[in-house]
């Protein structure tokens, strides 16, 4: 299938019984965008939405808020002491 992703999920709904929209965490400014789209596309159909969290070791927006910052690092040794302390302190596998 090609299209913009809400667009091919109501032609699927209206061809299947669509039960559930399942799609992994993407945090790219366009993924951020389409999942949003996606969101509210189902939420209008009244299919439920579930985003899963794939092969991050976390939640970004966990890390930065546990970090108090807003702006990603733009220095990595900064950036790798408090990832180090991070998971030191929540990561569970």
């Amino acid at each position: 299938l090609y299209g913009e992703p809400d667009i091919i999920v109501r032609r699927l709904s209206e061809a299947y019984p669509v039960q559930e929209l399942m799609v992994h965490a993407d945090y790219t400014p366009y993924a951020l965008h389409r999942d949003q789209s996606l969101r509210n596309t189902s939420a209008e159909l009244g299919i439920p939405f579930k985003l899963y969290h794939d092969s991050m070791l976390c939640d970004p927006e966990d890390f930065m808020e546990w970090c108090g910052r807003r702006e990603p690092f733009k220095v990595f040794t900064p950036f790798y002491r408090r990832w180090r302390s991070y998971l030191a302190e929540r990561f569970q596998p």
